[in-house]
């Protein structure tokens, strides 16, 4: 490990996110330590900014590229956990094509958490139940599954390039956030765990007539895109079958 050699004998990826972790702290550390007292308890406020940065450091420093016997898939407009994990999901037979709706709830589990935006209901479930699927035929067969694009970003600190409709570019597309009616995040401020469940935006009357003047302007692209993500690999059948 990193830890039982000195800097002098660290690789270039190693070197790298030293560096980077240095430029984190520097910017996102040590201006909240500074702005309260040294001998005083930091503000839960505080400690949730240092844990988000120090957080984003550890995923985007362990990305890597695909190998023969590795692939990353990254999923625009997806949180930690979802309104799927702790809702939806627990009654899901995978039968039902109401399990395709959007949610939108501060609080899922009454009495246990609240936040102050609605959690992601994005589609991270479906691109799951495409994974495990690939995984299965690439050890049963050998069939390895396809290699996805990454996530735009950039830092540390981390920042994701956005597209029009606040849902980060790049990374596996599905329809919901190509064709979308909500914006959906892995980003939300207050508790950790708020945190972790990111944030639904539903657009509003005037935004969805913009995008969507007719009905075939909003169903049309949405089967292709349900057929797009089909093809490569995202999807199944029998969850694409759900969502039309």
């Amino acid at each position: 490990s990193i830890g039982d050699r000195g800097v002098s004998d660290w690789n270039e990826a190693e070197q790298l996110l030293a560096q980077a972790a240095g430029r984190m702290v520097a910017k996102e550390i040590e201006p909240v330590l500074a702005a309260h007292p040294p001998d005083r308890p930091l503000p839960k406020a505080a400690v949730l900014d240092c844990y988000r940065a120090i957080a984003e450091l550890g995923y985007f420093g362990a990305r890597q590229a695909d190998t023969a016997g590795f692939r990353l898939w990254e999923v625009a407009g997806t949180a930690h956990a979802d309104t799927y994990t702790v809702e939806t999901g627990m009654q899901d037979l995978g039968t039902d094509p109401a399990v395709v709706g959007l949610v939108v709830t501060t609080g899922p589990m009454s009495g246990i958490f609240t936040c102050g935006s609605p959690l992601n209901s994005g589609p991270q479930h479906f691109v799951a139940n495409a994974a495990m699927a690939a995984l299965e035929r690439w050890v049963r067969h050998g069939e390895a599954p396809r290699s996805a694009p990454r996530l735009e970003a950039s830092g540390p600190p981390v920042v994701y390039a956005l597209d029009a409709n606040g849902v980060a570019r790049g990374g596996i597309r599905t329809p919901q956030v190509d064709v979308p009616i909500a914006s959906f995040t892995g980003v939300q401020s207050g508790s950790l765990i708020c945190a972790l469940f990111g944030a639904t935006t539903p657009f509003d009357a005037a935004k969805l007539a913009t995008l969507y003047p007719t009905h075939k302007a909003c169903v049309s692209p949405y089967n292709k895109a349900i057929n797009r993500a089909g093809r490569k690999g995202w999807g199944r059948r029998a969850d694409a079958r759900l969502m039309r």
